[in-house]
């Protein structure tokens, strides 16, 4: 089975309250070299669109990342980002965010000096093109602790999660960079080119200087805390989907914010009514003093509903400004993904099952404060089965790009001499067969341990790349499975 993503930029209405469907105008993006892989991020500013793919499992080809530019109603391709030293064991692409000139690419597995430390990669918009900056390597390394596995920036502010550490005596964490000026003097931009950076502001070369390390002050140590980010201004959103004692991960999401000259949290946020599985935090998005946040668990039985949240900071404090409601049976998994800007959300919910199942759509709500209206559901422009629109997204004024899936069956594997396995996703035990043995693999992904780092067994059965195994991946993998087992 090979699975080929597909990203669609929609164009939204300007009308606030309405349903329909087939009234937003969208374009399917694609890759000139047409790769095969999952899709890790997307991310929006302006008139330039990045999609990251890294590889689909540790080993396999793969890793970059793709720039988008809008001209005119058209977006083309404008450039390839691959990172100056790497391999296909560091996921070059697992996260992508932009903010003005700069895009920032995570590569939490990176491994090519055998420390198996993750890092980020920094682009700047130049004269020549999109050139590497830096390289952010955080202090202190810790080993496996997944730094890079999310991004996100806004000016010169950039958040970096590193949520995979779980040692006792160590803790996940977050770490905070600022564009400081460095030692080179400057009067032109291409002056501090010449030294490898790519701003001058004020007669000096500006950096990305590493400026604080967040942690949960209520939590002494804990896996998956930064799983997700969103800054804006002197704020940063954290989400942890997996936050409590076993038994009770509700998720919450933790804020820090910078009032003077150190960070301190903000608030943390775990609604009343969250239970077991709630996955509160497993997407946020923050635009000034409101927060939305999604929680794929959250189902209300009386109104046989899904729901996301929008929360609101008012007298020094954050409220819970309303919840936002498909009104939709067929909305499952919402929440997955989540994007937020002045007056709009656009809520992903990759499990809708209309026309047909896992196909996928998008909830576009508008309003503020505590008022929000749900105002369009955004189908899946070329519906599929599995394709599961809105797995990600992200958002510009009225712009939004998602990523879904296509599947195909082919069991040469691009003619490869041997099996390739990173085009099997059915085949567990990498024997280039899809047989009952991968059904006994799939089991014990879905029953035992749920992790999907490089190196496990079932690094590639996470199909949805949620970081999680469950019954969604068996879903979306069974019916091509079945079909090469008999």
């Amino acid at each position: 089975m090979r699975a080929r993503f597909t990203i669609f930029i929609f164009v939204l209405p300007a009308g606030l309250a309405f349903e329909a469907r087939g009234e937003v105008g969208s374009q399917l993006l694609q890759p000139e070299d047409d790769p095969q892989g999952r899709l890790a991020s997307v991310a929006i500013h302006g008139d330039y669109v990045i999609i990251g793919l890294p590889p689909i499992c540790g080993g396999c080809p793969g890793g970059e990342a793709y720039v988008f530019r809008r001209i005119g109603d058209t977006w083309i391709q404008d450039a390839k980002l691959l990172p100056s030293e790497g391999d296909a064991f560091d996921f070059f692409g697992t996260s992508v965010a932009i903010s003005g000139n700069t895009i920032v690419i995570g590569a939490p597995h990176r491994s090519i000096d055998t420390t198996g430390f993750g890092k980020a990669y920094l682009f700047s918009k130049t004269a020549d093109g999109w050139l590497e900056e830096a390289i952010l390597i955080p202090s202190p390394r810790i080993f496996g602790d997944g730094f890079g596995h999310s991004v996100a920036i806004s000016g010169d502010l950039l958040a970096i999660g590193a949520p995979y550490v779980s040692l006792p005596a160590e803790a996940a964490y977050v770490n905070v960079y600022r564009k400081k000026p460095s030692l080179h003097l400057c009067d032109f931009h291409s002056d501090c080119e010449l030294v490898g950076l790519s701003e001058c502001k004020n007669g000096f070369c500006l950096e990305w200087v590493e400026e604080a390390s967040l942690l949960p002050t209520s939590v002494s140590s804990g896996q998956y805390f930064g799983l997700k980010l969103s800054v804006d201004e002197n704020r940063i959103a954290v989400g942890w989907p997996y936050y409590g004692p076993p038994g009770q991960r509700t998720g919450a999401v933790f804020v820090f914010a910078k009032p003077a000259d150190v960070w301190v949290e903000e608030a943390a946020i775990i609604p009343s009514n969250a239970y077991h599985g709630f996955f509160f935090g497993g997407a946020v998005a923050l635009q000034g003093d409101s927060l939305a946040v999604g929680a794929e668990g959250a189902y209300d039985a009386a109104l046989n509903s899904s729901f996301a949240f929008v929360f609101r900071f008012l007298n020094g404090t954050w409220t819970q400004g309303a919840r936002l409601w498909p009104n939709d049976p067929r909305a499952a998994v919402f929440g997955a993904s989540i994007a937020h800007c002045a007056g709009a959300v656009v809520v992903g919910a990759p499990g809708d099952d209309d026309p047909v199942y896992e196909t996928g759509a998008l909830y576009l709500f508008r309003g503020s404060g505590s008022n929000w209206i749900r105002a369009l559901r955004i189908p899946h422009p070329e519906p599929v089965f599995g394709g599961a629109l809105g797995q990600t997204l992200a958002m510009s004024s009225s712009t939004v790009i998602a990523n879904a899936w296509a599947f195909s069956l082919d069991r040469d594997c691009g003619g490869a001499p041997e099996p390739d396995v990173c085009e099997r996703p059915g085949d567990l035990d990498a024997d280039g067969d899809t047989d009952h043995e991968d059904l006994l693999e799939i089991v014990r992904c879905l029953t035992g341990p749920q992790t999907t780092q490089v190196g496990t067994p079932c690094c590639f059965f996470d199909m949805d790349f949620n970081d999680r195994v469950d019954l969604r991946d068996f879903a979306l993998v069974q019916p091509f499975l079945m079909e090469q087992v008999k």
